[in-house]
């Protein structure tokens, strides 16, 4: 009998790679669906930098993009 704990890895189109610099357009259409809204490109680059710089990830729910109404 093993006590080994084994993991799976579960790497989906909406998994952030790595190596990844910027959502993938499925990964946006999917953020679009749970709420992201009409933001604008440079809003939605800031916030994959900040979920990539901190390591959270947006699909699990760990990080959230609020936008602010401004005059």
């Amino acid at each position: 009998m093993s006590t080994e704990i084994t993991r799976h890895s579960t790497n989906t189109a909406l998994t952030i790679a790595e190596d990844q610099t910027g959502f993938t357009n499925q990964q946006i259409a999917a953020l679009r669906q749970i709420g992201l809204g009409a933001n604008t490109q440079a809003d939605v680059e800031v916030f994959f930098h900040q979920a990539k710089r901190s390591g959270l990830d947006p699909f699990r729910r760990e990080i959230y993009m609020i936008t602010r109404k401004t005059k």
